[in-house]
């Protein structure tokens, strides 16, 4: 029986790469994932405890995660969940480990820009040498939409100051584009994204 979990929480350290016998990519890393509840004496929130797994990534996803996650980062990881039992001469325990299936970022606490890596593409293991988006973003960070030919816009719409508005509380940017004209990054605006 296989049970899976989704898990919200903080690396505890960079992955850390190792490879199995067969040569497939394996990397691993430890999520710490700390409930909160409310004080009701205080009415402060307060944390409870934490939760810590270790996860393991295996082939393209262990190298697309070692090139993308350092410690700190907030991650959601779903995968399946398998409960281990440990001893040694002074102590036991039960260590949690997932097998991942999926890893990414929580943007619930910031953003980020995701670059899609063609199957079969040349894998580059130093970090932070990923490649660079390629997708045209307005002075906001916005995907712009192509241009009419199909080719990417042209410079003077990322530097219109109508291509982006600000709100109030400038959290974050609202796009402003051309009436029934909607950009999905990622999609060159050829198809929606549902």
């Amino acid at each position: 029986m296989s049970e899976t979990i989704t898990v919200a929480g903080n690396l505890a350290a960079d992955p850390e790469r190792r490879t199995t016998a067969g040569g497939d990519a394996v990397v691993s890393f430890r999520v710490g994932s700390t409930q909160r509840r409310l004080d009701k004496d205080t009415g402060q929130w307060v944390d409870a405890y934490t939760n810590w797994f270790h996860v393991s990534a295996f082939r393209t996803l262990a190298e697309n995660a070692l090139l993308s996650l350092r410690k700190g980062d907030r991650v959601i990881v779903t995968g399946t969940l398998r409960l281990r039992t440990w001893e040694n001469d002074s102590r036991s325990g039960v260590t949690a480990d997932i097998d991942a299936a999926a890893i990414g970022p929580d943007l619930r606490w910031g953003t980020t820009v995701f670059t899609r890596r063609a199957r079969g593409e040349d894998r580059n293991d130093s970090r932070g040498e990923s490649p660079a988006p390629t997708g045209a973003v307005d002075a906001a960070g916005w995907a712009l939409p192509p241009s009419s030919d199909g080719g990417a816009p042209s410079v003077g719409a990322a530097e219109a100051p109508e291509a982006a508005a600000v709100r109030a509380d400038d959290e974050a940017p609202t796009p402003r584009h051309a009436e029934g004209e909607l950009a999905w990054a990622g999609a060159a605006g050829r198809e929606t994204p549902f």
